[in-house]
């Protein structure tokens, strides 16, 4: 008795359980893996790229800003020269130039001071003060040479002297002197104030008489007014926004303390500007070349930091000044790193989730499943227990997939019993006419090799013999196939060297007479061909053997007639060759009819033949190349 397929169910229910879950919970796996994997990557790579662009946005906003912080006094400077030039006495005008001045610092809250010095000492200017309040002063004949600082009142006249500074003299200051030596509009370079002591830096604008300099316009601004407004953009809270000169010098800088002069008193370098970031910086940064705007990356004390430099781009008077930011990048990658792990909780529950949720399926799947798979081993083994049946059918009466695959089953199962039963007959009749038709096809041909032995009976003429001999070796070696496909029940190929070692014994026995010491081998091991190639090379083999034993051999000499088929991957080479005498190298190198049929065979094959001495000169040496 077979055993119950059941007796299985525990190891089959394991094995399928492990192997839909294992596949699927590595599929699950690793599409997390990789999507969460791709999108780390592909946010880091695109992270990358905004934090450069968000620093080259925040470099050029901080140059555009400057550039226009910078154009304010340049553009009251260039009003206020055009005024002074239509005033026909500026020199007894001075209180009218206050009144310009003040006006003017109203409208543009970046001024600090606005001011007009002659080349006779004669001064006029509006300054505001830290609290927002703006001055008038005044210095020349007028005053004995001393600075006069007036509050004024809401119409602008002066009302109350603030204070009152000896000694100022315009010509000696900076912006006068640098504006006499260039004759040119321009900026200063920075200097303190007389006053206060601020550093600032000034537009000045000289107004000339025949070629001569008769007054300076300037127009000044703080390096604490730059200080101020860098301050004032949200990246300062973050990292260092900075101001340089060409020298790599620090002009004002964000944080917490404006820019002072050093014991020379020159402008600090970066490196001793007192902001830790910036001094670190510098010496990672090209501070003291001509930048094109450009990006840097660097470390410092282990955090990256990022780094955008710009030269100003609209400065007419050669300032030479250039910006620069210099950011942490984990102002900008914090929230993706906690993105990034919030992702990977949501992954590693998601992935939870989605293998409990296999499992469940799994186990609901694997018994109904298990079942159809003993079914169809049954089934495939040619044998289909009761027990299957009832499994089968069982499944089959389930309202879900399941059971729409095993109604199907049953019903494959039923067709299949039949058509194999159907086929079986079928094939045994088809084996039998088949082996039948073989059969009578090679009677047949012996029955006309018979009429034709009869029939040379009455012939006396030795060429006629020699004819019908030559026919019925022909036929012969037709019928050795349909023999072997009779007795090898292999109707679609022919063992060649069965075959043709049946054609040359059966011609060395029947030369034996005229051939006595002539032996015929043949070698084709391993080779198979269709019916329709194997009777073309048999002929083919039958008259070049015969020639052989006719020709090759005078005089009743022994000798070798070898026959080779053999195989080099698509291509098939039949190779007769003798140590006879020989029989030319032209041609099939068999003559008359024979050398007719084999060129005729050759083409049956699609092949070509070569004839050739053999090997030493003697003999013939007959290949044919084809292919199937």
């Amino acid at each position: 008795m077979e055993p119950d397929s059941g007796t299985q169910r525990p190891r089959r229910n394991t094995s399928l359980r492990t192997a839909i879950l294992l596949p699927l919970a590595s599929l699950v796996l690793l599409g997390f893996a990789s999507s969460w994997t791709l999108y780390v990557l592909a946010s880091r790579a695109s992270m990358g790229g905004v934090v450069e662009r968000l620093v080259l946005e925040t470099t050029a906003v901080l140059e555009a800003r400057l550039s226009r912080l910078l154009e304010a006094p340049r553009h009251v400077g260039i009003t206020i020269a055009e005024f002074a030039r239509q005033v026909e006495d500026p020199g007894a005008s001075l209180d009218l130039f206050q009144r310009v001045f003040r006006s003017q610092l109203e409208e543009v809250p970046e001024l600090n001071i606005a001011a007009i010095g002659f080349s006779d000492g004669e001064y006029a200017e509006a300054q505001r003060l830290g609290d927002g309040r703006i001055l008038v002063g005044r210095a020349g004949r007028g005053t004995a040479g001393a600075l006069e600082s007036w509050i004024c009142d809401e119409d602008g006249t002066p009302r109350e002297l603030w204070a009152s500074r000896s000694g100022y003299d315009p010509r000696s200051r900076p912006w006068y002197k640098l504006r006499v030596e260039t004759g040119k509009p321009g900026w200063s370079t920075v200097y303190s104030y007389y006053s206060t002591g601020d550093l600032a830096v000034s537009a000045g604008y000289p107004i000339l008489t025949r070629g001569e300099v008769r007054a300076v316009v300037s127009v000044t601004m703080t390096l604490r007014g730059i200080h101020d407004f860098l301050n004032t953009m949200p990246q300062a809270r973050r990292g260092v926004l900075a101001v340089l000169d060409r020298e790599g010098r620090v002009i004002a800088a964000s944080g917490k303390f404006p820019v002072t002069l050093d014991a020379e008193g020159r402008l600090p370098s970066a490196e001793a500007s007192g902001n830790y970031l910036l001094a670190k910086a510098s010496a990672l940064l090209p501070l003291k070349v001509k930048p094109e705007t450009s990006i840097h990356r660097f470390r410092i004390e282990g955090e990256r930091y990022i780094s955008g430099i710009s030269e100003l781009r609209n400065d007419e008077w050669d300032l030479g000044w250039r910006v620069a930011a210099i950011l942490p990048e984990s102002e900008y990658t914090e929230r993706m790193t906690e993105s990034d792990v919030r992702g990977g909780f949501v992954f590693l529950l998601l992935l939870s989730l989605a293998l409990f949720v296999a499992w469940l399926t799994v186990d609901g799947l694997t018994e109904p499943l298990t079942q159809l798979e003993a079914a169809v081993r049954d089934l495939a083994s040619a044998r289909f227990s009761e027990a299957s049946s009832r499994t089968v059918q069982a499944l089959a009466g389930r309202r879900d997939e399941l059971g729409r695959l095993a109604a199907s089953f049953e019903h494959m199962r039923t067709s299949l019993l039949a058509s194999f039963e159907t086929l079986k007959s079928s094939l045994g009749e088809k084996e039998v006419l088949l082996k039948e038709v073989h059969h009578r096809v090679k009677n047949n041909l012996q029955v006309i090799s018979s009429m034709l032995s009869i029939q040379s009976g009455e012939i006396r003429d030795p060429r006629s013999l020699e004819a019908f001999a030559a026919c019925q070796e022909r036929i012969q070696a037709m019928a050795y196939v349909h023999e072997g496909v009779y007795q090898s029940g292999l109707y679609t190929e022919v063992e060649m060297d069965e075959y043709l070692g049946r054609i040359c014994s059966s011609l060395r026995w029947s030369r034996a007479e005229s051939a006595p010491g002539i032996d015929i081998r043949v070698d084709a091991r391993d080779i198979l061909l269709p019916l329709s190639q194997a009777i073309p090379c048999g002929l083919i083999v039958n008259e070049l053997a015969v020639n052989a034993l006719k020709h090759a051999f005078p005089g009743g000499r022994g000798g070798l007639v070898s026959v080779n088929l053999s195989r080099e991957g698509t291509e098939y080479g039949l190779i007769v060759e003798d140590d006879g005498v020989g029989e030319g190298s032209s041609g099939t190198g068999v003559p008359g009819i024979g050398r007719t049929l084999v060129e005729s065979l050759v083409s049956q094959l699609r092949g070509t033949v070569v004839a050739a001495p053999g090997p030493g000169g003697s003999g013939l040496r007959v290949e044919i190349r084809f292919r199937l």
